[in-house]
């Protein structure tokens, strides 16, 4: 490691902080605590390692132990199984994958004890390390390398370190492991440059970064510009959304409208066509008014005429009854006086019988006559009766094409009052022909 470290050139009088993810037993540990380091915190899960780093602990104040395991989780659980193997280096949180199995075809595992657990955001937070001052990281973490490094870099927490370390397998040894190839480009994308690298063993190369801050100041202008890019971009899309959005709701709204001014059309046809019921019907119940009116005027004349011969017979009845009493005085009279007029007594008889059967048949046919005058008020009255019903039967017509028609109630109702009016007057009229009828019988 001392070739590695050997590009870091901090001043004699730096104070750096050091921070090493997977201290393991301290191997590397005399290399960093040759760096002009004023804190050097070791970060070791298993625990079979912390009598080593004790020991260094307490030769050196520098040396801070912590014993949990780091992950690049967001919300990590407070504690987590850590896979022991029988190469403590390859020891990690994670399952190993075939790859690593080819590799030590004799890794077994031998135990599996549950440690401490942290996210990398709440150990730098823990560690309260101090802003622009020379740091070092050191990322020797089986498994967790790569998702340690994308949650700095995500963050900008990577900031915060101005040379990393990344010791990293070529690669995925582990279960959803990232290999030092795309760590290695990702810290590149992040304004870190390679300073050194070891590759004498190629399954496990080690590259030694220094942050350039021009580069990943140019990197971070450009990450800034992309996201709001992106930000520009999920606005616009949003605002094409809400076009769109708006579009079919205008669209919804023209075939509403559309359809809304159909039906109008529509109802405007059924209300012409119920209108021209309305004045066909109104135009029956006219002529059927103006019917009755005539035929109640012919049945009236009828009447008057069977009423003034009726009269007149009755008239001409009364003065023969009277000459008859006359005729049958002088009679009585002139027996009394003169029995040899007898045969002319009798042929006066004769006559007035004649003439009272006269009489009697000119009654009989004027009694037909107004019985047939009877006949015919009632047969008007029956038909009268008839059109009453059809009236009715009209005026249930006119209410209903009324529901339909709300600006015409009141010209139906104004209509209705002068049907009802003038069927009244016709009930009256024919009440006083009945009673004349009557009083002519």
């Amino acid at each position: 490691m001392m070739m590695e470290l050997a590009g870091i050139g901090w001043a004699p009088d730096a104070s750096g902080v050091i921070l090493h993810l997977g201290a393991g037993h301290g191997e590397d540990l005399a290399a960093l605590q040759a760096l002009p380091a004023a804190r050097i915190v070791l970060v070791e899960p298993n625990l079979d390692c912390h009598a080593a780093l004790a020991g260094a602990a307490r030769r050196d104040a520098r040396i801070e132990i912590l014993p949990a395991a780091i992950c690049g989780a967001e919300d990590a659980p407070p504690r987590a199984p850590l896979h022991l193997r029988n190469i403590t280096a390859q020891s990690s949180l994670r399952a190993p994958s075939a790859t690593l199995r080819a590799l030590f075809p004799a890794l077994r595992e031998t135990g599996a004890p549950d440690v401490d657990l942290l996210g990398i955001d709440a150990l730098l937070d823990r560690l309260d390390l101090a802003p622009g001052g020379p740091a070092l990281l050191v990322l020797d973490t089986p498994g967790e390398g790569g998702e340690i490094l994308a949650r700095l870099i995500a963050t900008g927490a990577i900031e915060r370190f101005g040379h990393l370390l990344l010791c990293l397998p070529q690669q995925a040894l582990h279960e959803g492991e990232t290999p030092a190839p795309d760590a290695l480009a990702a810290a590149q994308r992040a304004g870190y440059r390679v300073l050194s690298q070891d590759l004498d063993d190629p399954d496990f190369p080690r590259y030694l970064l220094q942050r350039d801050a021009d580069l990943a100041d140019a990197r971070k202008g450009l990450r800034d510009a992309q996201a709001q890019l992106a930000e520009t971009r999920k606005a616009l899309e949003a605002a094409r959304v809400q076009a769109t959005e708006r579009q079919a709701a205008l669209d919804a709204r023209s075939t509403q409208l559309a359809d809304m001014e159909k039906r109008a059309k529509t109802a405007e046809g059924a209300w012409g066509q119920r209108d021209a019921e309305a004045k066909a019907l109104q135009a029956q119940k006219d002529a059927r008014i103006a019917q009755l009116a005539e035929e109640l005027t012919e049945t009236r004349k009828a009447l008057e005429a069977a009423r003034v011969q009726a009269t007149e017979r009755q008239a001409a009845l009364d003065a023969r009854s009277t000459q008859l009493a006359d005729m049958e005085k002088r009679a009585k009279t002139a027996e009394g006086a003169w029995g040899q007029r007898d045969a002319e007594a009798k042929a006066l008889q004769a006559e007035r019988d004649a003439r009272i059967a006269q009489l009697t048949q000119d009654l009989t046919e004027t009694r037909k006559a107004l019985e047939a005058a009877r006949a015919q008020a009632t047969e008007r009255q029956a038909a009268l009766d008839a059109r009453s019903t059809q009236l009715a039967d009209m005026e249930k017509r006119a209410k209903t094409a009324e529901g339909a028609w709300g600006q015409r109630d009141a010209e139906a109702k104004a209509l209705q009052a002068q049907k009802d009016a003038r069927i009244a007057q016709l009930a009256e009229e024919l009440t006083e022909t009945r009673k004349a009828l009557e009083a002519a019988r």
